[in-house]
């Protein structure tokens, strides 16, 4: 059979927005969810609006995901680590952490559980988190399924992540082809793929744990930005032939090229750890801080509504205690909660 295209793709068709479509579907969720009360100003005040959500859901990632990867397995591959950020931002595009069910902790946690099956990673099975998060006598199976239910209903069972790591090894190939032809004539050391691959690979995995990227753009512009940045920052002596490669591939598309210079301004801004690879988080701790008790006191609220009106739903928990009570996890986590 042929193959599908990314164009032609379920991801390319309902998870690639444009950046006003991406800022409208998160914004519609922050005030969708069934639990609202719309016409009551006083809730209105009380729940996370967007623009906190997406402050506190880039600290989870930033810090909480980092902390909870290397606890699990700190020999995880990145394949796997950018499936779950997938599948997490994923979630978040048509819900929002104003609904108490979906606290980002445990959501974390089940990403990763899902992208290693998914990625078949077989490592990180049930019995490997609980010896590993064991000593969390709350974290039972029945909370690690609810929780990965929550997810794949969230993301409608859509478990194809399309990461950009694969179409840069390809395009790293055939630059080293375009190099070697007779009216480019760029010698390359043998060592240029080994080289260059790691660096290319790590770069793009800070992008994705750092940005929404993908969520906007598709993995060939993305892995194109990736690697002329990374020459750009390595072997710059090849950012032009680079470039040239680019025009020439790409037929001189104006559009494409801009899309990928777009991408390219968004690494641009990362600052990188040279000694882990990672982009250096940028928090606003004080806003983060805020944002977290805003969003406690709204669920502790709601969770009292509840119980002030005999509702026959379980009431809801200000916090999930299965997972962001765990004391391996307290690192990423503490200094919200301290004054």
């Amino acid at each position: 059979p042929p193959v599908m295209s990314f164009a032609e793709s379920l991801t390319a068709r309902q998870w690639i927005f444009t950046k006003e479509e991406y800022d409208a579907h998160r914004q519609r969720a922050c005030i969708s969810d069934a639990a609202f009360n719309k016409d009551d100003p006083q809730e209105q005040a009380m729940r996370v609006t967007l623009e906190e959500q997406t402050r506190l859901l880039k600290y989870f990632v930033s810090m909480s995901f980092s902390v909870l990867c290397e606890n699990l397995d700190k020999d995880m591959p990145q394949r796997v680590k950018a499936t779950a950020l997938g599948y997490f931002k994923r979630f978040f595009v048509h819900n929002s952490v104003n609904n108490p069910q979906n606290a980002p902790l445990p959501l974390l946690l089940a990403s990763v559980f899902v992208a290693c099956k998914t990625e078949e990673y077989r490592t990180i099975t049930f019995a490997h988190v609980q010896a590993k998060l064991g000593h969390e006598k709350n974290l039972q199976v029945e909370h690690l399924r609810a929780n990965e239910i929550t997810l794949l209903n969230g993301i409608k069972f859509h478990l194809n992540i399309y990461l950009p790591f694969r179409p840069a090894f390809g395009l790293l190939a055939d630059f080293k082809n375009y190099c070697a032809l007779p009216n480019v004539n760029i010698p390359l050391p043998a060592t240029f793929g080994g080289t260059i691959t790691p660096l290319v690979q790590n770069l793009l995995y800070a992008l994705l744990e750092a940005t929404d990227v993908d969520m906007i753009y598709p993995p060939t512009i993305i892995a194109l930005a990736g690697i002329s940045g990374c020459l750009k920052l390595h072997e710059a002596h090849l950012a032009e032939p680079f470039h040239n490669y680019m025009n020439t591939l790409l037929q001189n598309d104006a559009s494409t090229l801009q899309s990928i210079a777009e991408v390219e301004s968004m690494l641009a801004e990362l600052q990188i750890d040279p000694a882990t690879g990672r982009a250096v988080p940028n928090n606003d701790m004080a806003a983060i801080k805020i944002t977290n008790k805003k969003l406690n006191g709204y669920k502790a609220w709601l969770n009292a509504r509840l119980v002030a009106t005999a509702a026959p739903t379980p009431a809801y928990q200000p916090v999930d205690p299965p997972i962001s009570q765990q004391p391996t996890l307290e690192a990423a986590t503490s200094h919200m909660n301290s004054d």
